[in-house]
């Protein structure tokens, strides 16, 4: 997928020597850095696009926003859909979604419900698909095993102090 990635951005870099690129030269070249959770990169070709005077679509915000879903950034992907909306480029599904599966990466479950009663109540523009909810559902299970796995940690830590405290004892009476 990285080498793809690379692909597509020398391929970018080649076209520019002989046309300008339009958005869709930039969204292949983003959609295969999203592919590999890049991020910045795929920001950074998202501000190019915009440098050269072409506008973004729901679908390169989207790109954008899967990329932060990705990384379960959900900070950086609330701030996409707040610059898409300042932009007048309607919220989709797809976007939506794209923050939710950031929110289910943080293992936020409580923010990825929120998002979703608010889709179902008609107060964000789009109505949850079945991936919506899958999201939803996998922000919980996360949350469940980022649970399980602090109180294994503190029970074992509880195991060790008493431990030391065992072997210390054992060095008085021995």
């Amino acid at each position: 997928m990285a080498h793809e990635a690379e692909r597509a951005q020398l391929w970018l870099q080649c076209l520019r020597e002989r046309h300008e690129p339009n958005f869709q030269s930039f969204s292949h070249v983003m959609n295969s850095c999203a592919a590999i959770a890049s991020t910045r990169t795929t920001e950074h070709y998202f501000q190019e696009m915009i440098r050269s005077q072409i506008e973004a679509t729901a679908n390169e915000y989207t790109i954008l926003l899967r990329a932060c879903g990705k990384v379960g950034d959900s900070r950086r992907a609330s701030c996409w859909i707040s610059r898409m909306e300042e932009a007048c480029v309607e919220v989709d599904v797809f976007g939506l979604n794209a923050l939710l599966a950031a929110q289910a990466g943080e293992a936020d479950h409580t923010a990825a419900l929120n998002l979703l009663d608010e889709m179902c109540a008609g107060s964000q523009p789009a109505m949850p698909d079945a991936v919506s909810y899958s999201y939803v559902a996998y922000a919980f299970s996360t949350a469940a095993l980022s649970a399980s796995r602090r109180q294994l940690l503190q029970n074992a830590e509880d195991i060790l102090l008493r431990s030391r405290a065992a072997m210390l004892e054992e060095r008085t009476l021995g």
